[in-house]
């Protein structure tokens, strides 16, 4: 019987994958096994914690330790790609074959955007959430981390480059942008796993995240809205 052949990567070689992490090998594995769909400039993760994230021995995945503050492991990773595009993801996200086909075809005339969300878990009010996050964010282009964030080198270097700060990086970055103009949503949403929100609590996580974005636009520093987020 005749094996299958398999299927090609999709040609992505003008974006390099930044991926911040900190206590997420599990889910890091699975979302590097996700990109092997895509062919990449390159893939860099940078993390921040003691585990060893040298389970994917590829030459196209670099590790790079840096500081616990997402915005700085993002900005770091960022200045090791050379690609005309920078495509952000947590590690908590899953991309599909789909997902990819559309980034490829987003690039080709958008500067930057953001991906639509699904959220998974257990508790019933994931779907409302994730309808409500992928609403406000195609009305303000403004978009949060678990989003795949992507962006053209060069409006990031208009911009001053990604906003090294500890928690709103997504948030800044978006705000600056969209005085460049508005980002786009891909109408393919990223699967996104809900376990850090469930461990905590969706609700009070959801109060979290809102009270911390309310005094962050009255003037809070993010390093204050770092140690209240993660206490």
């Amino acid at each position: 019987m005749r094996s299958a052949n398999p299927i090609p990567p999709i040609q992505l070689e003008n974006v390099s994958v930044v991926i911040p992490v900190f206590q997420d090998a599990q889910p890091l594995r699975d979302l590097l096994i996700d990109l092997k769909n895509g062919s990449f400039r390159q893939i860099v993760v940078s993390y921040a914690d003691e585990s060893s994230y040298t389970m994917d021995e590829s030459s196209e995945v670099t590790y790079i330790r840096s500081p616990r503050s997402r915005g700085t492991q993002i900005a770091e990773a960022i200045s090791r790609t050379d690609a005309e595009w920078i495509w952000i993801l947590h590690a908590d996200v899953r991309v599909s074959r789909n997902a990819l086909l559309a980034l490829r075809d987003t690039l080709a005339v958008k500067g930057w955007g953001a991906f639509k969300v699904k959220l998974t878990g257990r508790s019933i009010l994931l779907n409302t959430i994730a309808s409500m996050m992928n609403w406000r964010s195609r009305v303000t282009s403004i978009f949060t981390g678990d989003q795949g964030m992507f962006v053209c080198r060069k409006l990031l270097d208009r911009i001053g480059g990604f906003p090294a700060i500890h928690l709103m990086e997504d948030v800044e970055c978006s705000r600056l942008l969209r005085r460049l103009h508005r980002g786009t949503q891909v109408p393919v949403a990223l699967s996104v796993s809900a376990r850090k929100w469930e461990k905590e609590g969706v609700i009070r996580t959801i109060l979290k995240m809102w009270t911390c974005r309310l005094l962050y636009f009255f003037g809070a520093s993010p390093e204050n809205l770092a140690k209240r987020y993660y206490e």
